[in-house]
């Protein structure tokens, strides 16, 4: 994460085998694009209210993932979840 711009950076979790939950910071106004893409484990993530953008394919083939949590009310984020299983999308 680059806490300089308050953006989790371009492919920052890529392919993480590990990951089965995220909750995005606070502070965190950007997703980079493909940042989450390839976390095959990922179940859930949860995104805040002041986020403002969520980059192309960040969360692509994310597999497990099946509830994403945007409490900003973001719309426009379609592209952000291709190739996923995601099967419950809250904002």
């Amino acid at each position: 994460m680059n806490d300089k711009n308050n953006k989790i950076d371009r492919k920052h979790f890529f392919g993480n085998r590990d990951l089965v939950s995220y909750v995005v910071p606070e502070n965190v106004t950007e997703i980079g694009d493909w940042a989450f893409a390839r976390c095959r484990r990922l179940r859930w993530v949860a995104m805040p209210m002041g986020l403002e953008r969520i980059g192309k394919d960040a969360f692509a083939e994310c597999e497990s993932l099946v509830a994403a949590y945007i409490y900003g009310g973001m719309s426009g984020t379609d592209e952000a979840f291709a190739g996923g299983a995601l099967s419950e999308k809250r904002s």
